[in-house]
């Protein structure tokens, strides 16, 4: 079995800045904004999938 592996919001930040060359400040609104739509979808009761993340992985959002 393998252990999973959990990445911060800082860490996700710096990824996608030194990818795209955007500024911390964009990619945190970016995510931030993110953040706020999946979190407004769960609390009406909805599911959430995101397809637009083309991985091997699961994404999963888990509520808190």
């Amino acid at each position: 079995m393998h252990d999973k592996t959990y990445y911060n919001q800082q860490f996700v930040i710096n990824q996608i800045q030194n990818d795209t060359g955007c500024s911390a400040r964009d990619v945190n609104k970016i995510l931030s904004s993110l953040r706020n739509v999946v979190k407004d979808k769960l609390s009406d009761g909805e599911n959430v999938e995101l397809k637009l993340f083309r991985t091997k992985g699961n994404f999963k959002v888990y509520t808190i």
